[in-house]
């Protein structure tokens, strides 16, 4: 029921999960506004936009500490509509998160952030929803989650998870008291030097093909979403 609810919602002052109000725009929201029906969208189309938005976010986040989980909900309600929830590996780098945020803009509109109460959203997404069947839709006070592709899923996994395990095995060094020095990120660059000069080696000799062809792929995909995003920016501008 947003500022209308009658119980008192607690926030608190620190927390690992943040909340960005408001700051997906659910095309399903701007057309049922307009008056339209939201069942006449492309279901293709508005997957490749959320995916673009979802990654988008993603990488902005991802530079200030281990996300476990990044959550957006589709939601119709005005204070639900276009709500992420972004859960860190530890608080402080929610709070990193928080204070970078502050002040900014996406898409013309300021990013209104703070720490959220949600850690478990187990107990906070719709079920039912989850599995086609919730009777409220959009206006349901449970989250309804959208989740992306699951090409993108893996590919930000992908792009994430060996960064992130080092921190976690740098600060556990550290914790413990032992001595951790750069030599072990000179050895890591060296070797992916190597890996390169490897692969260009290979690619010369006829070989990389077939990564030829994946980074052909990758870089059309990332082109395709830059100018999704430069679109998005002119409308709002």
């Amino acid at each position: 029921h947003g500022d209308r609810c009658s119980r008192q919602h607690h926030k608190p002052p620190f927390s690992q999960t943040m909340i960005v109000q408001h700051m997906y725009q659910n095309p399903a929201s701007q057309i049922a506004a307009a008056g339209g029906d939201p069942s006449q969208l492309d279901p293709k189309k508005v997957q490749e936009e959320f995916d673009d938005f979802y990654e988008e976010v993603y990488d902005e986040l991802a530079k200030y500490g281990e996300i476990e989980e990044l959550n957006i909900c589709e939601n119709l309600g005005d204070h639900m509509v276009g709500n992420v929830y972004a859960k860190f590996g530890d608080e402080e780098a929610t709070d990193a998160a928080l204070k970078a945020l502050f002040g900014r803009f996406y898409a013309g509109r300021p990013l209104v952030c703070e720490f959220s109460p949600v850690t478990d959203f187990r107990e906070a997404r719709c079920r039912q929803y989850d599995e086609a069947v919730c009777t409220r839709g959009g206006y349901c006070n449970f989250m309804h989650i959208r989740t992306p592709s699951r090409s993108l899923r893996r590919d930000l996994e992908k792009r994430y998870k060996k960064k992130w395990r080092k921190a976690r095995e740098k600060r556990e060094r550290e914790e413990r008291g032992e001595d951790v020095s750069s030599s072990d990120d000179e050895k890591e660059d060296k070797k992916s030097r190597r890996r390169r000069d490897d692969d260009d080696d290979g690619e010369a000799e006829g070989g990389g093909d077939d990564k030829k062809r994946s980074r052909s792929r990758s870089r059309s995909r990332e082109k395709k979403r830059s100018r999704s995003r430069e679109k998005k920016r002119s409308r709002s501008r």
